[in-house]
């Protein structure tokens, strides 16, 4: 089985002399042999992002008896 997977995304970092976003290619092509009921891993295309986010107030207005109490913690993962 040949295989070749694309996944082109703007990278809105870099960008062009006109202003556009250039594009970030990653790509993988190959021959696989694979025997029936098995499965044939292809890494390096997808991403995950995970992230954690800390609010609080500023630490002066922080009282040692609220301090567990004022604070709010959201976590995050995507897949692309």
């Amino acid at each position: 089985m040949h295989v070749k997977i694309n996944r082109d995304e703007p990278d809105f970092n870099q960008t062009s002399p006109r202003g556009d976003p250039t594009i970030l290619k990653r790509e993988a092509e190959t021959d696989l042999l694979v025997m029936d009921g098995h499965t044939a891993v292809i890494g390096g295309i997808f991403q995950r992002n995970t992230g954690r986010n800390l609010e609080r107030p500023p630490r002066k207005t922080v009282q040692p008896s609220t301090k567990r109490s004022s604070r709010r913690t959201h976590s995050a993962a995507t897949c692309q």
